[in-house]
């Protein structure tokens, strides 16, 4: 009885890992985002989006793109790492979205979020990793 379950155990294990194997694959080969509205932004033309201020520091300029497109192209950003990299300075962070973001509605999206990600956080209704999370894996929100 307890070798059949041993062995059930394993074969189990093995079909998850199968699985995981099949769909991280799945995610890696797939080059492009696309959008409720159908359209694709395909990440050979973020780069388009990512240009330098008069002092010479990237920004990334979303004004022509929609909230949705801008989520898309600001999920992949380096500036959105460096952003969350100084987590938990809520004020610091709010500042490198205002710096470096130019004007759009995804900027004004973004600081919604980020504050109320704040608020939950110094409340202690949301826990550090919680809200580092919710911040690093924000997303355009699906009705």
């Amino acid at each position: 009885m307890f070798k059949g379950w041993v062995v059930l155990l394993i074969l189990g294990l093995g079909f998850m890992y199968l699985v995981n194997i099949f769909l991280g694959q799945a995610e890696s080969e797939n080059a492009t985002y696309e959008t409720r509205t159908t359209k694709t932004i395909e990440r050979e033309n973020f780069a388009k989006y990512h240009k330098k201020d008069f002092n010479g520091d990237n920004v990334l300029d979303l004004s022509t793109l929609s909230l949705e497109e801008g989520t898309t192209v600001w999920i992949d950003s380096d500036i959105k790492s460096n952003i969350i990299s100084n987590f938990p300075n809520f004020d610091a962070m709010k500042q490198m979205i205002e710096n470096q973001l130019v004007d759009s509605v995804t900027k004004t999206f973004l600081l919604e979020k980020f504050s109320e990600v704040e608020a939950k956080y110094l409340s202690g209704e949301m826990s550090s990793s919680h809200a580092n999370n919710m911040l690093t894996y924000l997303r355009y929100p699906t009705p």
